[in-house]
């Protein structure tokens, strides 16, 4: 069980290197490739996917409060709904 959990971790990191490698990407693109400030586009790509995914988690456990919050107890019946019921119970009873 412990090698599936490390395959996942390791397949997270591997996404988040992949998603911070095309941000970089656009960052140099953005200063036309000038040569020399690799290591601050790369910096500047962490930053912006942490906050990226740091957003997109905060979105997820709003969403699920708020699901949670927003999920209806059971509701009582109310006496229109009872005496219908009954009524048709009695009418299938006489047929």
């Amino acid at each position: 069980m412990g090698t599936k959990l490390t395959a996942a971790t390791h397949a997270q990191a591997d996404k988040r290197a992949a998603m911070i490698a095309e941000a970089a990407y656009f960052i140099a693109e953005r200063r036309n490739f000038q040569p020399g400030d690799e290591l601050s586009d790369w910096l500047a790509a962490e930053q912006e996917v942490e906050s990226g995914l740091g957003s997109a988690k905060q979105t997820r456990t709003r969403s699920a409060t708020q699901s949670a919050a927003k999920k209806p107890g059971k509701k009582k019946a109310s006496k229109v709904t009872v005496k219908k019921a009954a009524a048709k119970k009695a009418t299938a009873k006489r047929k």
